[in-house]
């Protein structure tokens, strides 16, 4: 799946990343708290990646959409500042 290299691609790649990280740190966070494993044992260090992956995968068409929504937004919003500014020129 090669997408183009685009701001918006880009966005989208770093939101993504974004959620894997945070999903990762809450992971690890809960098993040394609510399990009898600690910060070194390797199911600890393992098993919140690959859950975070998925989590982000999973969350992965909501994201896109928010950061789809999102750079519309400002697009129109430019257009319209454009459109604006060039009026009041005339």
């Amino acid at each position: 799946m090669n997408m183009p290299f685009t701001p918006r691609n880009v966005v989208k790649y770093v939101v993504k990343t974004a959620v894997y990280l945070k999903a990762t740190s809450l992971l690890e966070d809960a098993m040394v708290d609510y399990t009898r494993f600690e910060e070194d044992d390797i199911i600890v260090k393992i098993a919140p990646k690959v859950a975070a992956w998925y989590i982000s995968d999973k969350l992965q068409p909501v994201t896109d959409k928010a950061v789809d929504l999102t750079a519309d937004f400002i697009v129109d919003h430019r257009e319209a500042r454009k459109a604006n500014k060039n009026k009041t020129e005339e």
